[in-house]
């Protein structure tokens, strides 16, 4: 739960005076995050990738009246981020201050907000395919440069990833929710429109655990469907969600509803494969990316309901980083291109949608603690990390104290290519689903993607017909 105190800081000075907290840049379930000017920007040695000296981004985390266990999660957040900054898509952690009360978070200022918001408010990316292909595999390397580090980061979605002003950067941040644990029981880790099935404990069986990796992989896969479309393929992944219930039964209805082209529709097949262990590794996904040059087309798609016949937006648990607490509605599946276009035109005229934020029970220390595969009732045994010491950049070793190294990092800061992978196709088979059971409650809501009440003339069907 977030300490209220930490909404009030504006005017003041952090680290004897060099940062002075300007504003707020938005609110989240752990802290608050402000623009700050960086007085000494001009001896800094880790100038911003996104040229936005002297301002930086300050996230303000509070200390007082936490137990050890929210501590021992504050700190190992703080310090995985830390660890991944490096990476140039990862954003740049430049300095940890603490004192009695807080602990502030010295970051990069991404003036551009997060990607949700470049989508929605800004319509950067829906059919812009060479956009598209560009920063989804600056998202793939920057997962995959963590994943190198031993950590995987849980919540992959716009929301958290940072842009530049033009959207064509961008950068990964966020790590309330990473771990160093390959397996996890920790269910119900995420949020609703990105978490999959294996992470809600399973979706006909339970399962003792589940592959961090292999949900990482899981929710890139539907962040592509964001990049591509502009929507979601469905609400969650259970099997009482009408369109992913659709999905199970006839793997090829997203290239059906959405304005999918067939490579795309392939490489998600390949992402979404209910056996985590046939999903694509990220050294495959990276060379299907780079092979495949359309990712969304403007033929006509089947009227469906695509993520919820509810038209206002869900609250949100883990709001974006920076960006402000409104959003605008997308278009809906076209019908034709001149329909496209004026349902485009209509949304950017549609007016904002305001949401509100909703505490998470993860902060508070409820029993939605993060647990061992063998211990079901005890915290995450994860060894607290230390921090690492400030002043570190992109061009700096990552290495510290208990830490693990960092690996050797190529050009690409990205895994290497291997000419000689084969491209696998996907064998999915259509699944039939006997009584669906009850939705399985994920630990973050968030902002939804919706169709506008200014767009008439597009039927949407409330519930899905099997």
């Amino acid at each position: 739960m977030i300490d209220e105190t930490c909404r009030h800081l504006a005017g003041q000075f952090v680290d004897n005076g060099r940062y002075e907290l300007v504003s707020i840049l938005g609110v989240g379930g752990y802290g608050v995050v402000y623009l700050a000017v960086d007085h000494c920007s001009k001896s800094s040695t880790t100038p911003s990738p996104c040229n936005t000296a002297p301002y930086v981004a300050v996230k303000v985390l509070g200390r007082r009246g936490l137990d050890d266990r929210q501590r021992h999660f504050q700190r190992r957040e703080v310090a995985l981020h830390q660890l991944a900054s490096p990476h140039p898509n990862v954003a740049s952690v430049h300095k940890v201050i603490e004192n009695d009360k807080y602990t502030f978070v010295v970051m990069d200022y991404c003036p551009g907000g997060d990607l949700f918001s470049m989508i929605t408010d800004k319509q950067r990316y829906v059919g812009d395919n060479k956009l598209v292909q560009s920063v989804f595999l600056q998202i793939i390397d920057a997962v995959a440069y963590c994943h190198s580090l031993g950590i995987y980061h849980r919540d992959l979605k716009p929301e958290n990833i940072l842009c530049s002003a033009d959207g064509t950067q961008v950068w990964i941040a966020d790590f309330g929710l990473a771990t160093t644990e390959k397996q996890s029981r920790d269910y119900g880790c995420g949020s609703t429109f990105y978490i999959s099935p294996e992470c809600q404990g399973g979706l006909f069986t339970p399962v003792e655990s589940y592959s961090t990796v292999q949900a990482d992989l899981w929710s890139l896969g539907v962040v592509l469907v964001n990049l591509a479309c502009g929507r979601n393929p469905w609400r969650q992944a259970c099997a009482d969600d009408d369109t992913f219930r659709a999905y199970l039964e006839d793997p090829t209805i997203l290239e059906a509803i959405l304005p999918l082209s067939s490579s795309a529709s392939s490489i998600l097949a390949l992402l979404f494969a209910q056996d985590p262990a046939t999903r694509l590794t990220l050294e495959e996904l990276r060379a299907m990316v780079i092979r495949t040059r359309t990712y969304t087309t403007l033929r006509p798609a089947r009227s469906m309901a695509l993520v919820s016949p509810y038209p206002s937006p869900t609250p949100s648990f883990a709001p974006s980083t920076y960006s402000s607490p409104s959003h605008s509605p997308l278009p809906s599946p076209v019908s034709s291109p001149q329909a496209y276009a004026d349902e485009a035109a209509a949304a950017a005229s549609a007016k904002f949608q305001s949401w509100s934020y909703v505490q998470c029970p993860y902060g508070s220390g409820s029993d939605s603690m993060p647990v061992t595969p063998t211990t079901p009732n005890s915290p995450q045994s994860v060894g607290t990390p230390g921090l690492i010491p400030s002043g570190i950049g992109r061009s700096s070793s990552a290495s510290s104290g208990s830490l693990p190294p960092t690996p050797p990092l190529d050009a690409q800061f990205g895994p290497q290519i291997v000419p000689q992978i084969a491209f696998r196709t996907a064998n999915a088979k259509p699944i039939k689903l006997s009584q669906p059971p009850k939705k399985f409650k994920t630990r973050y809501e968030e902002r939804e993607y919706h169709v506008p009440a200014a767009v008439v003339g597009y039927s949407y069907e409330s519930n899905f017909a099997l």
